[in-house]
């Protein structure tokens, strides 16, 4: 799962793993929110189930759309767990309807598991990274992490 080192690293970049440690930021929310701006599903392949337009194209039952999840989340900016998270856009990487991701539970309980673990280890810092070169979804090739010395 490429979401996972992305998630410490934004942490870690923007302050919050402390936050998240001390208990002032919200675990939930900053997952969602980071969620939204990795997009661990850039795009999907869905089927028209009735005749309708999609931004000023008709389309007919059947025909294939690309939904451009990457673009959808794009759109509502940068991180930012304090802002509200947008209710039409939620985990909309997992899909919708019929086609929501049965495998969503176990992801979001791996998710928090690692987090907690990263967590409780105490004070951590992101020490080495490499990004991952040559793949579909942007993750990292090697996140190191230590922990950070009393000062």
């Amino acid at each position: 799962m490429s979401f996972i080192p992305r998630l410490i690293a934004i942490c870690h970049d923007t302050g919050l793993l402390d936050r998240l440690r001390d208990g002032t930021a919200d675990t939930a929310t900053v997952v969602e929110e980071a969620l939204r701006v990795t997009v661990p599903s850039p795009v999907m392949l869905r089927s028209v189930a009735r005749a309708t337009e999609v931004g000023g194209v008709p389309v007919a039952p059947g025909d294939r759309v690309v939904v451009a999840t990457l673009l959808c989340a794009a759109a509502y900016g940068g991180f930012d767990p304090g802002r509200p998270h947008p209710p039409e856009l939620r985990r909309l990487w997992f899909g919708a309807g019929p086609h929501f991701c049965i495998g969503m539970p176990l992801a979001m309980a791996q998710i928090r598991a690692v987090l907690d673990a990263v967590l409780a280890a105490g004070p951590v810092v992101v020490a080495r990274r490499r990004t991952a070169r040559r793949v579909l979804i942007p993750g990292y090739a090697r996140l190191t992490l230590t922990r950070r010395s009393a000062p």
